[in-house]
C-alpha cells in the first residue's frame, strides 16, 4: 500500500558545477513509495521502494549565470533543490605583440557567459577605438589603431573589471619634412568663386590646414605627402577688397578678393531748355544696388533735388529762368558721369518808340498815322484816352515795327481840345483847335460922299468907317486919281492924289471902296 513518506535532502543548495547529493525518504517498511523529478539536470538513480530509503541524485552543470531550482516529488511530498549560477566573469584574449607604428585593425576576444552583458570602457584615448563599446556573451571586437607618428605608446581596452593591453611601436625615423605649395596667392573676383593649392611633401609628411575667414569656407585637403587644399570664397558685398590667410603645410597662402566694382550709368545724357527754364529728371543706374554716387551741378541755376544715395535712382532737378541775352550750360555730375544742360538766351529786352511825338489836327478832323518802331518779337497795343481820338482796323495791337492808324474827329466845341494815344508804353499827343468863327457881316461907309478939286488937283483924303477887322479896297477910277492907301482891314483915313488938269477941262473920276463910291470933280469954279 502506498502511504505518506516524508523527504529530507542532504543539501538545498547545490553548487554549479556537476555533482551528487542524496534524498533520506522516511516511511513505514510497509510503505511503497514512488519518486520522479521535474527537472531535467536532476536525475534519480532510484525512482521507487518500499520502507525508509535513501536515493541518490545525480546533477548537471549549471552553465549560466543565474541560480536555477528544481523538485523532486516523492509520493505526494515535494521537496525543492536549488543550484547556483556560475555568475559573469569575463576573460579578455587576443594579440599581444605590439601594434606597428603604422595602426591598423585588430580584434580582441571577450569570453563569458552567453546572458552576460559588457561594455567597453570609452576612457581609452584617441588613437584606440573599439568597433563596438558594449554587447552580451561572447564575442570578438575588432579596435583600430591609428597610426603613431610618434615615440611608442600603450593603452588598454577595459571590458567589465578586466583590462586589454594594446602597445603599439614608436614611429620610425623619418627625413626631415619639406612642403612647397602653389601657389603662393590667388585673387579673385567679388563674385567669389573657388581656390585650389597644390601641396608636396613626402610621403610620410604630415600637414594640415589652419587659418582663413569666415568668408572662406568648404576647406579639404591634408597630408601626409602630396595634395590637394581646395576652398570657396563667398561674395564679397562691400567696395572694399578683403585679404585672408590659409596655412598650409606651414607655408602662407595669401587670398586676395575684390571690392565690388561700381558703374554708373545716366539716362538722359543731354538735355536742352528754353529760356523760361523748367524741371527735369535723370534715372541713375547703378552696377550693384550697393554702389554710392554723389550728384553736383557746376552752376547755381541748375538746382538738385538730391546730392547722393546709394544704387539706382532717379535724380530731380531745375533749371532757372535765363534772363541774360546769351545761351549757356551746365554740367550735373553724377558718379562720375555727366549729364549736360543747355538754355537758350532770353529774349533782347522790348524798346519801342514812335514818331511823331505830337501832332497837331485840323478843327474838322482828319485821319492821321504814327510810325512805331519796335523788335521783331516785341508786342504792343495802342490806346486812346479820348473818344474822339480812334484806331483803325488792325491798329490797336501788334507785333514789331508798324504803321498806328487813328481817326480824329471833327471839333465841334467852341474850344480847343486835346488828347493822347499810348502805343508800346510810348505817348502820342494830339491837339485840335476850335473851329474858326463865321466871318463878320462888314459895312463900309464913306466921308464926305465926293470932293472938287480946282485944275490944279490936288490932295484929298476918304474917311472909311467900318468893322475892325473888314476888309477893303481903294480903286480909282481913272489914271489921273492916285490912292496912296489903296487897301486895309477895318477903319481907316484913305488919302488920294488928282494931277492937274489944262486950262478949260473939267473931269470927274471915282474911288470905289468895297462898293462905295466918293467922287471927285475937277475943273473951273
Amino acid at each position: 500500500m502506498r502511504c505518506n513518506a516524508s523527504i529530507t535532502a542532504e543539501s538545498a543548495t547545490l553548487p554549479p558545477d556537476p555533482g551528487n547529493t542524496r534524498l533520506s525518504i522516511s516511511a513505514d517498511r510497509d510503505c511503497t513509495w514512488s519518486a520522479r523529478s521535474e527537472s531535467a539536470w536532476l536525475q534519480l538513480a532510484s525512482t521507487s521502494g518500499q520502507g525508509a530509503a535513501t536515493i541518490a541524485v545525480n546533477f548537471s552543470a549549471n552553465n549560466a549565470a543565474a541560480a536555477r531550482s528544481g523538485a523532486i516529488v516523492v509520493n505526494d511530498q515535494r521537496i525543492q533543490l536549488s543550484q547556483e549560477g556560475r555568475g559573469c566573469t569575463i576573460t579578455l584574449s587576443g594579440a599581444t605583440d605590439p601594434v606597428p607604428a603604422s595602426g591598423g585593425r585588430r580584434s580582441l576576444q571577450i569570453a563569458t557567459l552567453q546572458e552576460c552583458p559588457w561594455t567597453i570602457a570609452t576612457s581609452a584615448p584617441s588613437w584606440l577605438q573599439a568597433t563596438v563599446t558594449s554587447g552580451s556573451g561572447p564575442a570578438t571586437v575588432a579596435y583600430d589603431v591609428q597610426a603613431n607618428s610618434g615615440s611608442a605608446r600603450e593603452a588598454s581596452l577595459t571590458v567589465g573589471t578586466r583590462s586589454f593591453i594594446v602597445s603599439q611601436l614608436a614611429a620610425p625615423a623619418a627625413p626631415p619634412c619639406t612642403f612647397t605649395i602653389d601657389p603662393a596667392a590667388r585673387e579673385l573676383p567679388a563674385i567669389g568663386g573657388s581656390g585650389t593649392v597644390s601641396v608636396s611633401a613626402g610621403a610620410t609628411c604630415a600637414w594640415s590646414v589652419e587659418g582663413g575667414a569666415p568668408w572662406i569656407t568648404g576647406i579639404t585637403g591634408s597630408g601626409p605627402g602630396n595634395g590637394t587644399v581646395q576652398y570657396t570664397v563667398a561674395p564679397n558685398l562691400s567696395l572694399a577688397s578683403r585679404q585672408a590667410t590659409l596655412t598650409i603645410a606651414g607655408r602662407v597662402h595669401t587670398v586676395n578678393q575684390l571690392g565690388v566694382v561700381c558703374s554708373v550709368s545716366l539716362n538722359p545724357t543731354a538735355e536742352a531748355y528754353t529760356s523760361a527754364g523748367g524741371n527735369g529728371v535723370v534715372q541713375v543706374t547703378t552696377s550693384q544696388p550697393i554702389c554710392p554716387w554723389t550728384a553736383s551741378s557746376n552752376a547755381g541755376w541748375v538746382l538738385l533735388g538730391s546730392g547722393g544715395s546709394t544704387g539706382s535712382a532717379p535724380v530731380t532737378y531745375q533749371v532757372l529762368a535765363n534772363t541774360s541775352t546769351a545761351p549757356r550750360t551746365a554740367v550735373i555730375s553724377i558718379g562720375g558721369q555727366t549729364l549736360t544742360i543747355t538754355q537758350s538766351a532770353a529774349a533782347p529786352p522790348c524798346t519801342y518808340d514812335i514818331s511823331p511825338a505830337s501832332r497837331t489836327v485840323a478843327a474838322a478832323g482828319e485821319t492821321a498815322t504814327i510810325a512805331l518802331t519796335a523788335g521783331a518779337g516785341c508786342s504792343w497795343t495802342a490806346t486812346s484816352d479820348v473818344p474822339w481820338l480812334t484806331l483803325a482796323t488792325g491798329s490797336a495791337s501788334g507785333t514789331g515795327s508798324a504803321t498806328v492808324t487813328y481817326v480824329a474827329a471833327a471839333n465841334t466845341t467852341t474850344a480847343s481840345r486835346a488828347g493822347t494815344i499810348s502805343v508800346g508804353g510810348k505817348v502820342h499827343s494830339v491837339t485840335q483847335p476850335a473851329p474858326a468863327p463865321p466871318p463878320p457881316t462888314c459895312t463900309y461907309t464913306l466921308t464926305p460922299a465926293s470932293r472938287s478939286f480946282t485944275q490944279a488937283g490936288g490932295t484929298g483924303t476918304i474917311e472909311l468907317a467900318t468893322g475892325p477887322t473888314c476888309t477893303w479896297t481903294a480903286v480909282s477910277s481913272a489914271g489921273y486919281v492916285m490912292v496912296t492907301t489903296p487897301a486895309g482891314t477895318g477903319p481907316a483915313t484913305i488919302t488920294y492924289t488928282v494931277n492937274s488938269a489944262g486950262m478949260g477941262t473939267n473931269r470927274t473920276a471915282t474911288i470905289t471902296v468895297n462898293g462905295q463910291v466918293h467922287t471927285i470933280t475937277q475943273g473951273t469954279p
